[in-house]
């Protein structure tokens, strides 16, 4: 094995020091910039199709029954026969495939009985009925009656 020698003048020792000082500095600018430039997964947006009206307070229970199996279509959750359940807000949630209705799970395609009728003149929903639900009837989901609940 052979021993190199390599010819180092001090002029190149001091370029090669002020070349690593200009690169840590230039590191020292960078890194705060960059790591303030961190990507944040933004937060989803809640589930569309549910359509709910304020539940009052004094509630009353409708006596129509209708019993007939959950679909979401055209991002709409209503009955297989295109019919358009409307829920009460404060007793529903939907979170893009399970609907919980007075604390019971339901998934697409389940069968579901539920109690109400049709809406009242000046009824309104809290999240309006897109078009994309068709022409189904409309129906005001019923909560349960306050002896079941």
């Amino acid at each position: 094995m052979s021993l190199v020698v390599v010819s180092v003048s001090a002029s190149t020792l001091r370029s090669n020091k002020r070349e690593r000082r200009t690169l840590v500095g230039l590191i020292l600018v960078l890194v705060p910039l960059l790591t303030a430039c961190t990507v944040t997964e933004p937060t989803p947006p809640a589930p569309t199709g549910l359509v709910t009206y304020p539940l009052p307070e004094d509630w009353v229970g409708m006596a129509g029954l209708k019993v007939g199996t959950l679909a979401f279509v055209d991002n709409c959750l209503r009955f297989d026969d295109g019919d358009i359940p409307v829920f009460p807000d404060k007793l529903t949630t939907w979170d893009g495939t399970t609907l919980t209705f007075a604390g019971e799970e339901y998934r697409m395609g389940d069968e579901i009985s539920l109690g109400g009728g049709s809406p009242v003149e000046g009824a309104t929903v809290s999240i309006p009925i897109p078009k994309s639900c068709g022409n189904g009837i409309i129906i005001i989901v019923s909560p349960p009656s306050r002896a079941e609940g």
